[in-house]
């Protein structure tokens, strides 16, 4: 194995635990001045009972953000072309065909759930507050598409494209991908007084026995395979704005059906899980399946780049 690749499977695994690390040390500090300052302000008295857990998940993905930029220097990625966010032609087309791809694939999943009678409407009484809600989530969900696809396909598929070929890098950063949002810590007895060491203390419990429930595992796969279609379409295209458009239509029609819909009892009860969450539905895997089957495709016949033949990325 050549040094450079070393070096680029070192950076990966360093920013990875490194934000784990950094953020568990972070967030007894972190936590404790939200709580104190609950206490101290009437208008921050909801921070009071704020959850130590969730403050520490948040904490890593915070420190895992700041530490992207010195990954990126460090791995040769130092430029927005590098990080797929050159300015190409075509380059708001292929966004707004990725946010089409994804409101149509997603919307055809949602309504066969309301024709079928597994979903029903419960929205807002008001057009008012859902044009507002669907407003809020449009926007939430293009800055979690940007974020994503710059860590995950930018920067983590595109460290491994430059040492692998397409299938393998494809497939260890989806694996990362889906495995990070299983990342919800749970201890069995909630931290009351956060000590310097609180955050360590739930590394153990990290990933716990309930996410390998029977939908859990479905959620894994819908997730990977989706992974696997956004690191697809990035190499197909040359860079994340098709995968960006996507990523945040998907996101933006899963929060309005967990939001707007209620789950109901039907004849096809398993095809749509046990709730209004797509992702865990035998349904939402069969789509993000056929999505990654089809970019793999698209890869395959264009012939320039195929999955095991294209060689590593060479950056001058």
């Amino acid at each position: 194995m050549s040094e450079k690749r070393v070096n680029g499977t070192l950076i990966v695994v360093g920013l990875l635990a490194g934000a784990l690390l950094v953020g568990a040390v972070l967030a007894p500090y972190i936590w404790g001045g939200l709580v104190a300052a609950g206490r101290r302000w009437a208008l921050l008295s909801s921070l009071r009972d704020l959850e130590f857990e969730k403050v520490a998940r948040r904490t890593v993905l915070i420190v895992l953000l700041m530490l992207v930029l010195p990954a990126v220097r460090l791995s040769g990625l130092n430029s927005w072309k590098r990080l797929g966010l050159g300015r190409v032609t075509g380059m708001h087309a292929m966004t707004l065909g990725g946010v089409v791809a994804g409101v149509l694939s997603m919307g055809s999943l949602l309504a066969a759930g309301l024709l079928s009678g597994c979903y029903r409407w419960d929205g807002p009484e008001t057009a008012a507050i859902l044009v507002g809600r669907i407003t809020a989530f449009a926007a939430g969900a293009a800055v979690v598409a940007v974020l994503e696809e710059v860590v995950f396909r930018g920067v983590l598929f595109g460290l491994l494209r430059r040492h692998m070929r397409v299938l393998p890098a494809a497939l260890c950063a989806s694996l990362v991908f889906a495995a990070v949002h299983f990342a919800s810590p749970e201890p069995p007895v909630g931290v009351v007084h956060a000590d310097w060491n609180a955050g360590l203390r739930m590394l153990p419990y990290m990933f716990t026995a309930g996410d390998f429930s029977q939908y859990h595992g479905i959620m894994f796969v819908t997730l990977f395979s989706v992974g696997l279609a956004l690191c697809f379409f990035y190499e197909y295209f040359g860079s994340l704005y098709f995968a960006i458009g996507l990523h945040a239509a998907w996101v933006w029609e899963m929060k309005m059906g967990m939001t707007f819909l209620e789950r109901t009892n039907c004849a096809h009860s398993y095809l749509f899980g046990p709730s209004e969450i797509v992702a865990k539905s035998p349904a939402g895997a069969v789509l993000a399946t056929s999505v990654a089957v089809a970019a793999a495709c698209l890869l395959m016949v264009r012939g320039r780049s195929g999955l095991v033949t294209g060689a590593p990325a060479a950056w001058d």
